[in-house]
């Protein structure tokens, strides 16, 4: 393990950087962190005790930049906007970009970062906030294999489990791969219920003989996770559709077609107008309400 007082750099002070941040932090580490509303980074840091900076470039002393933005727009504005990351110049340290983007833009940004002396690994994570929050992510690691021992020191702070894929932009080809597996629950689960409702079984009697079957704890989980009203929000429903607006693309720059991934994306995207921000399952609400509720 890497021993206490590193420097870390967290970009991002949503969902996810703010958990790890609490994380880094609780271990005795020192971390900087930017966000592009500086007052969110300010309430973060007023509550934990990490230090605000006003840009990216301010974290060239840091071991590792850990990037969690939304989506490749936002990726690239944070690494070529005026003091980005571009800016750090030639440094000791790596940026891991832990943001879930299209390969294709992982791998233009590995290459501009590498042109400025900028070492860049892919470093998507499985888990969520609480598993952030206490160390316990899943890693997944994509660049040179040559200095992937490093990387996986600093990697460990924060992850139960760090995997290295291969080189960019493997990891996050892979991490697609597995969102396109996890996110597709709910919507085939509203299905599901749809058809329960329709025709009057209860749901205790669906999730009783699903129990019996291989994926019966899946069905226990996300009907669980639809159904309580009050609860810790791990992923949203604008972001699945956002990921499935990843997964489409990757898939169109493989030369795929995305016939069942932009039915989803589909799902979530009108999700979003109404329950954007709610935790992604109760995406399914959208559905029955919309379908057997006349609303």
């Amino acid at each position: 393990m890497v021993s206490a007082g590193m420097n870390y750099g967290i970009v991002g002070a949503g969902l996810m950087g703010s958990h790890l941040a609490k994380c880094l932090v609780s271990k005795g580490h020192k971390v900087l962190v930017y966000n592009r509303t500086r007052a969110k980074a300010e309430k973060l840091c007023s509550e934990i005790g990490c230090e605000v900076v006003d840009s990216p470039k301010d974290m060239k002393d840091t071991e590792a930049i850990i990037v969690f933005v939304f989506d490749d727009e936002a990726l690239i504005n944070i690494v070529l906007m005026k003091d980005g990351i571009i800016k750090l110049g030639p440094c000791h340290g790596v940026v891991l970009n832990a943001s879930t983007v299209t390969p294709k833009t992982s791998r233009w940004i590995r290459d501009i970062l590498k042109d400025n002396g900028i070492a860049y690994y892919e470093a998507p994570v499985y888990g969520s906030t609480s598993e952030a929050e206490k160390g316990e992510l899943v890693s997944l690691i994509g660049g040179s294999r040559n200095g992937f021992e490093q990387v996986k020191k600093i990697v460990q702070e924060y992850s139960s489990e760090v995997f290295y894929i291969g080189e960019v932009p493997k990891a996050m080809v892979l991490k697609l791969a597995l969102n396109n597996i996890g996110l597709m629950f709910p919507p085939i689960l509203g299905e599901s219920l749809g058809l329960l409702e329709g025709y009057g079984v209860p749901v205790e009697k669906f999730i009783e003989v699903a129990s019996a079957l291989w994926f019966g704890k899946f069905v226990e989980r996300y009907v669980k996770r639809i159904m309580t009203e009050k609860k810790k929000i791990r992923f949203t429903v604008r972001g699945a559709a956002k990921d499935y607006e990843t997964i489409e693309k990757a898939l169109y720059d493989a030369g795929y077609s995305s016939i069942v991934s932009s039915s989803l994306k589909n799902f979530y995207l009108i999700a979003s107008e109404k329950y954007a921000s709610n935790d992604y399952p109760e995406a399914v609400k959208w559905y029955l309400k919309k379908l057997f509720s006349g609303q």
